[in-house]
């Protein structure tokens, strides 16, 4: 049977898919073997080649190690991550990785989606928090054994003292909030515990204009630490009524730049660094003596 003849504008499609998949396929490759990669920006060392072997686990390990290698040395990696970038999260307004959640009003989260949720394999969440109580209790008890106060701190996540800018599916269906009953148990099981989410979530609402977690950031800011320290103070002054914490007269306040979600998440370069105000004593304390 004779071929079909195409017509001038088939085949002007069909070089144009030809040269689009060829430059697709050929600018990684040539960025492979004659281009220098730029510093990798990210907090880790690049994947070298993987070594070779007959032996049969190097064998075995061989196409996952070569493939994080290909992944880190392909040509112009950091061009397409940039592209990536631009699209999932300059327009889409997504991450670019599944480690962030992407609030409302530029505020991040730290993914906190229970990796075991459904898997029958893996105890339940209220079942992992029952194995903290029970260690925690244990290490209770051999402090008091040895004649030494155990006082266990419970530092809240993020999403507990802000869900209000949560949005997507972690708005609707939130991340558990494990604190409070972890406190609940322990002091069941008669071990001092002090659950810093009421403390925090009170000054939130006694001082809205102050942040207690970074917006871009997984961690409390100072102001956040501060409600923390007052807690703790007040715990420590049950067992020991001379302990005097630092009141706030003792500081003065400069700049804390913070952003750790900013990389996380691949986007780094599209949002500013974060500062917040931090609490620098007015004189050195000697933390020993108090």
């Amino acid at each position: 049977m004779e071929p079909i003849p195409r017509s001038r504008g088939r085949r002007a499609v069909d070089f144009i898919t030809v040269g689009v998949f060829a430059l697709v396929i050929g600018l990684p490759v040539f960025g492979l073997f004659f281009r220098k990669p730029p510093k990798l920006e990210e907090n880790r060392a690049r994947y070298t080649f993987p070594p070779i072997s007959m032996e049969r686990y190097v064998l075995q390990d061989f196409p996952r190690l070569f493939e994080l290698y290909l992944g880190d040395h392909i040509g112009y990696r950091d061009v397409l991550l940039a592209w990536h970038r631009r699209v999932v999260y300059g327009v889409l307004d997504e991450p670019v990785t599944a480690k962030v959640w992407i609030g409302s009003d530029g505020w991040f989260y730290l993914n906190q989606s229970d990796p075991y949720r459904g898997n029958p394999k893996k105890p339940s969440a209220n079942a992992r928090t029952d194995l903290w109580v029970e260690a925690l209790a244990e290490r209770d008890a051999w402090f008091r054994a040895q004649g030494i106060e155990y006082i266990v701190l419970l530092a809240p996540d993020k999403a507990a003292v802000y869900p209000e800018h949560l949005r997507g599916y972690p708005q609707r269906h939130p991340p558990l909030e494990l604190a409070t009953p972890v406190a609940e148990k322990l002091k069941a099981r008669g071990v001092t515990c002090v659950n810093l989410l009421p403390a925090i979530r009170a000054e939130k609402a006694r001082h809205p204009e102050l942040l207690y977690y970074f917006k871009t950031d997984s961690h409390w800011t100072p102001d956040g630490g501060r409600a923390a320290y007052h807690s703790a103070a007040d715990a420590v002054r049950e067992r020991f009524p001379d302990f005097r914490a630092h009141p706030d007269r003792d500081y003065t306040f400069g700049t804390n730049p913070r952003g750790d979600l900013r990389a996380l998440a691949g986007i780094r370069d599209d949002v500013p660094m974060e500062f917040a105000r931090t609490y620098v004593p007015l004189t050195p304390i000697d933390y020993r003596a108090t």
